[in-house]
């Protein structure tokens, strides 16, 4: 997902339903990343100025292969 794209629909104040329509994105990940978007401490004009990497540090990955079930 373009973390980009997000921030700017929600600078234009969309729902994060609306948002997961534009982008065809299931709303409870756009609720997922709104969230972690707010706990950043920053507004989202300001994430605008991060670049990609900077970003993406926001999302940390789950790694599956270190989950019990997958043991």
């Amino acid at each position: 997902m373009d973390t980009l794209q997000l921030i700017q629909l929600k600078l234009r104040g969309e729902s994060n339903r609306s948002c997961s329509k534009i982008l065809s994105i299931h709303r409870n990940t756009i609720n997922y990343y709104v969230r972690q978007l707010k706990a950043s401490g920053l507004q989202f004009s300001d994430l605008l100025e991060l670049s990609d990497t900077e970003l993406r540090e926001l999302f940390p990955t789950p790694n599956t292969t270190d989950t019990d079930r997958y043991q």
